[in-house]
């Protein structure tokens, strides 16, 4: 990996996510007449709880927003997947067997948080919405915007051994200090 292919995978990145997102929008949620209530019950202004806003039949809309969104979700997750399965394979090549169970260690946590986070988007944008409330999305939606992103800084400070010890150091301070009550 050198300097201009991380500038050039950084900016593919970018512009797919910018056209996904930008090509449906434009195209077809921003033509959808809205009326009544202007309240958007979620945490955040997302696509789904905007177009129950709608006043006018968006089936087409929802179905092509659905399509795009599952693809750009798929797409993402088969990278994802073939960049783990090519971890896995230069892991299997480690000599040593504390060498694979150390780097194992480390995947497993990555894995562990990419699975609920894909798990969670899934739920939200891949599964049929008739069945279920607006307050199980959004609980979903907690997991994948806002769970899994506070999991990451965890995951790599756990890994340093300054970290562990000043969190020991920490909550057994505040043993004492619950202790002395």
């Amino acid at each position: 990996m050198n300097g201009r292919r991380c500038r050039l995978l950084a900016l593919l990145c970018w512009t797919y996510g910018f056209t996904a997102a930008t090509i449906p929008l434009r195209t077809l949620t921003s033509r959808v007449p809205f009326c009544g209530r202007y309240y958007v019950n979620h945490y955040f202004c997302d696509l789904a709880p905007l177009l129950s806003l709608a006043c006018s039949d968006i089936t087409m809309t929802v179905t092509i927003n659905r399509f795009v969104g599952g693809f750009a979700t798929m797409f993402n997750l088969a990278i994802v997947v073939l960049m783990y399965m090519n971890i896995i394979y230069s892991i299997m090549k480690i000599k040593t067997k504390k060498g694979r169970n150390k780097a194992f260690s480390t995947c497993s946590s990555h894995v562990m948080v990419v699975t609920l986070f894909y798990g969670a988007a899934c739920i939200v944008y891949a599964t049929p919405k008739t069945s279920r409330s607006v307050e199980y999305d959004k609980s979903f939606a907690l997991v994948y915007a806002m769970f899994t992103p506070f999991l990451n800084p965890i995951i790599y400070s756990l890994r340093n051994r300054q970290v562990i010890s000043g969190l020991k150091r920490g909550l057994q301070s505040m043993q004492r200090h619950l202790n002395e009550r």
